[in-house]
């Protein structure tokens, strides 16, 4: 993970999550749970992830100025999202716009015309070449953990909701 690009880590990150997502027991037991026992040679989800995580702290552990390079990086995705929002090419996850409920498309276009031209879009970070993956790979990483937590969470809940008939 730390070797891919962006793209790939986020491609195979939405992969996994869709995947654990799916609501399909023995699909959910095989990526959620910690506690199941696989032959030697097969590495589960969980000892995939504790190894990343051991990989990406010996990283900062070596570099002094990583959590400035993390929080850098950080910003520099969310502002990117930020402008893809604002240009209507990516919908508000939360399904409003600058947190107004448009009433129709004018009103939507207005605002993101209007929002485009005052939004400044952040430089891209100043990020050696040689630790950019490592340093995106750490930002989704953690994003990944807290998405995936979600979906274990969702799980549990809808594990104790009755089924109806």
């Amino acid at each position: 993970m730390l070797e891919n690009s962006l793209h790939v880590n986020l491609l195979l990150t939405g992969i996994v999550a869709q995947l654990a997502a799916y609501p399909q027991p023995l699909l959910r037991s095989f990526l959620l749970n910690t506690n199941m026992v696989f032959q030697p040679s097969v590495r589960s989800l969980y000892q995939v992830l504790a190894s990343v995580k051991n990989q990406i702290e010996q990283n900062a552990s070596t570099k002094k100025d990583f959590p400035e390079l993390v929080t850098d990086a950080q910003e520099f995705l969310l502002s990117q999202e930020d402008a893809l929002i604002s240009r209507g090419m990516l919908e508000d996850p939360l399904g409003a716009h600058n947190g107004q409920w448009p009433h129709d498309h004018e009103e939507r276009r207005a605002q993101v015309v209007l929002s485009s031209k005052i939004k400044q879009v952040t430089p891209y970070p100043k990020i050696p070449p040689q630790e950019r993956n490592v340093v995106f790979a750490t930002v989704l990483f953690t994003e990944f953990l807290k998405e995936l937590a979600a979906i274990a969470q969702e799980h549990s809940i809808l594990s104790h909701v009755p089924m109806e008939e």
